[in-house]
């Protein structure tokens, strides 16, 4: 079965951005790819090929364990970005395992820590694939949380008046400009860290499911245009989708 390879930071990231897929997926596709073909066309799994993802901790580790070249810092003389390295190494080893397993696309969920660089460094070594492994990168800005609460909508009052809080706090809506969230090294950053805003929020595991599962796929790319979600569904899209339909 055709595999779709997922590095992230966590399960839950992973689960995140596999989520998100299918449902681009299932809304962009014909007719004939629904929810009960989809799990027969691809199947999300990880190097390691039992466990939901890998983790971009464990990447150098397979990477001498699969008895890869060692890596060099620089490429025909080009500088390095930030996370270029890493991602090299995730992409050659997709490569190598290509020749055992049916692997036709890597995805990579990256926190980037409110460093756009980061994004850059990854994108840098993924357009050096030239076709040999489809690449959708999942860069979520600053992090995971903002992409929850670019998907989260109120369900009642209470909701509401917990956000309008928390929007006269900030004096801007952390659902629809999330990516001006900051995590808190301190108590200047307090008020803008996405997670106090989650809790504040009452946004458990349950519904965080619910942020990115049922809200309407044109809103996540209307309020996702600076945090990369929008960037990430567009990538499914265009490079994901043809490949279950070619």
């Amino acid at each position: 079965m055709p595999e779709f390879i997922v590095v992230a930071e966590n399960e839950a990231d992973a689960r995140m951005v596999c989520a998100l897929a299918d449902r681009v997926l299932l809304e962009e596709s014909p007719d004939w790819l629904d929810e009960t073909v989809l799990p027969y066309v691809r199947k999300w799994t990880s190097f390691e090929g039992s466990q939901v993802c890998t983790r971009w901790t464990a990447i150098h580790t397979l990477y001498q364990d699969h008895h890869l070249p060692r890596y060099r810092g620089h490429v025909d003389g080009k500088a390095q970005g930030v996370d270029t390295a890493i991602t090299r190494k995730a992409i050659r080893l997709a490569l190598k395992l290509q020749q055992q397993r049916e692997i036709i696309a890597l995805v990579l969920s990256r926190d980037l820590d409110s460093q756009h660089e980061r994004k850059a460094g990854i994108q840098q070594a993924a357009a050096e694939v030239e076709g040999k492994l489809v690449v959708a990168i999942a860069a979520q800005y600053p992090k995971r949380e903002a992409w929850i609460l670019n998907g989260f909508l109120c369900n009642n009052k209470q909701e509401e008046q917990c956000l309008a809080t928390v929007r006269q706090r900030l004096n801007f809506d952390p659902c629809e400009e999330a990516h001006r969230l900051r995590y808190s090294s301190g108590t200047s950053d307090a008020a803008r860290d996405p997670k106090r805003i989650i809790a504040e929020l009452e946004i458990d595991f349950a519904r965080e499911q619910r942020a990115w599962a049922e809200i309407q796929l044109d809103i996540l790319r209307t309020r996702g245009e600076n945090t990369y979600l929008r960037h990430y569904l567009d990538e499914v899209k265009d490079k994901l989708l043809p490949l279950l339909l070619r």
